[in-house]
């Protein structure tokens, strides 16, 4: 299945042009309107249970602020890669992935 991962989520993206998909995995891809983004900052201390929860929190949070749809799964995606990156792959939890994500200093754009 890993192999057919572009090719699905181009599939995807055809059946389904409006919406926006993260994929997870240790690079994610985020697909819209036949494009499809890629997160290259993966980290094996997400690939825990909760990781991909917190994400969904993210991204749900950046929506309820008004984020277009494609840039809350990026901005979420990315978020929780620079929150996993830098610590340490034994006994992440999502506890502290949460914490850490609260820790980022970066720039964050508006929702338009």
């Amino acid at each position: 299945m890993q192999l057919k991962r572009f090719e699905l989520v181009e599939r995807f993206t055809e059946i389904y042009p409006e919406v926006v998909l993260v994929l997870k995995g240790a690079n994610r891809l985020i697909a819209y309107k036949g494009k499809i983004y890629i997160d290259p900052l993966g980290d094996v201390a997400l690939a825990k249970g909760g990781s991909g929860d917190v994400m969904a929190g993210l991204i749900g949070g950046l929506l309820a602020q008004g984020y277009h749809p494609l840039k809350a799964a990026i901005t979420g995606s990315l978020a929780l890669s620079l929150a996993g990156k830098y610590s340490p792959n034994f006994g992440l939890t999502p506890s502290k992935l949460i914490k850490r994500v609260g820790e980022l200093q970066v720039g964050v754009t508006d929702g338009e």
